[in-house]
């Protein structure tokens, strides 16, 4: 039996046995400990509040370093947890597969309706030609940390966006933008933050230009809908 199962159990008893257990964030190697960091500082990047909560445990044992449940005020009562998942990175493994970086998670859609209900929100219905809008790359640690606060804002300016994930160099990003055939990359490097201006390449045209990091979103929406 696992023994992490303890921290499931909704019993009086258990919870009792569990706040005298030794808390999961104590026994971190290092690998994982500046992974955890590294989420929790990404949390930071994009303004989004977390409570680090050791007692999180996932019902399925192939979890890896990070779970994450995500709850909501707005639903009240007991049933507010509207997201719950993690990573599971020997997943693959465990099915005779090769190796493979995972995540993923798993939602009530009827308490996310209810979610954004009550934030006044609306899923978009209009019907959209394939393919990926925008293509964020990035070249060094402090690029990519504002890169991947632009590529929230890009989503929710209602752009389908991706950014890089690896630390590639630049030509092997733009070969991977080519291959998602983004309509345009924006390009970040320290010369671009230091000057708050970033690239917006048309990967069909193959043309670039400057332009102030403020004013990119509003660059990318009239150039997606003017078709430039």
């Amino acid at each position: 039996m696992n023994p992490l199962r303890i921290l499931e159990c909704k019993e009086p008893g258990c919870h009792k046995i569990a706040a005298g257990a030794p808390r999961i964030t104590e026994y971190l190697d290092d690998a994982c400990r500046a992974h955890f960091e590294e989420v929790k500082q990404l949390f930071g990047v994009l303004g989004i509040p977390y409570v680090e909560d050791p007692f999180i445990v996932r019902g399925l044992d192939y979890y890896t370093r990070t779970a994450v449940e995500i709850h909501s005020g707005r639903l009240g009562g007991a049933q507010h947890q509207v997201l719950g998942g993690g990573r599971y990175d020997g997943l693959a493994e465990q099915l005779d597969g090769p190796h493979v970086p995972g995540v993923g998670f798993g939602l009530g859609i009827e308490r996310l309706l209810l979610v954004l209900d009550a934030e006044g929100l609306q899923v978009p219905t209009a019907a959209r030609g394939d393919g990926l809008d925008v293509f964020v790359a990035a070249v060094g640690e402090r690029p990519a940390r504002e890169a991947f606060r632009l590529l929230d804002r890009i989503r929710i300016a209602g752009l389908r966006a991706v950014g890089e994930t690896s630390d590639r160099g630049l030509r092997a990003q733009m070969k991977q933008a080519d291959r998602l055939g983004a309509r345009f990359a924006v390009i970040l490097g320290e010369q671009e933050l230091a000057a708050q201006r970033a690239g917006v390449r048309d990967m069909q045209a193959g043309t670039q230009q400057d332009v102030p990091l403020p004013q990119v979103i509003e660059h990318l929406a009239g150039a997606s809908r003017n078709g430039a």
